[in-house]
């Protein structure tokens, strides 16, 4: 994990092999642990936002709650190494098609990096339980179960098999994280595709 400071202005990012964006250096001090940061290009953003106001807003989600867990950025300029220089702004990530012409201008395209440390706060985190715990609402709507659903029990879950990603020696990007708990169904059960992103 990286901490970031509020007031950290910039960031470098490189596109991996695995066709995600990943941060290559910040411009405050950071605290690197074993975990690379990653963060959302501006396609993962869209899809993400809109998915979740599909599916969760019913149950809490608002584009206020992924503003507040995000940094958001918008490029500055390209590098010579494939690289991106980002530059924070304070523009707010919204569900909604890209601007006219965002296409060919880049300044116009948000990127979003994980609000990990606050002012003693953990603002991203906080986003992720939040996130699981409406997700398991939505679960308990459509599925018949037995005995309800925990938030407690999804979490376990997604955990257990990020985990994995730790042994295999490979890093958790913020897309597949939020992409996990979006799209998470427990094992033997379905939602009919009418009811399903």
């Amino acid at each position: 994990m990286v901490v970031l400071l509020p007031k950290f202005a910039w960031c470098i990012a490189h596109l991996g092999s695995d066709g995600n964006w990943w941060i290559k250096e910040v411009s405050e001090d950071r605290n690197w642990d074993f975990e690379i940061p990653s963060l959302l290009s501006p396609e993962q953003v869209k899809q993400v936002l809109k998915q979740s106001k599909t599916e969760l807003e019913p149950y809490g989600i608002s584009a206020d709650d992924w503003n507040e867990a995000f940094y958001r950025f918008r490029v500055d300029k390209r590098l010579n190494d494939g690289c991106v220089r980002l530059v924070r702004t304070v523009e707010r990530l919204k569900n909604e098609e890209n601007p006219k012409g965002s296409e060919k201008n880049e300044e116009k395209l948000l990127f979003a990096l994980p609000n990990e440390v606050e002012e003693d706060r953990h603002p991203y985190v906080d986003f992720l339980d939040k996130l699981i715990k409406a997700r398991t609402a939505l679960l308990n709507d459509r599925i018949n179960f037995v005995q309800k659903l925990s938030a407690d029990e999804v979490k376990e879950m997604l955990d257990d098999a990020h985990r994995s990603l730790y042994f295999e020696g490979a890093s958790l990007h913020v897309f597949r994280e939020i992409s996990d708990i979006l799209n998470y169904i427990p094992s033997g059960f379905e939602i009919r595709s009418s009811e399903c992103a």
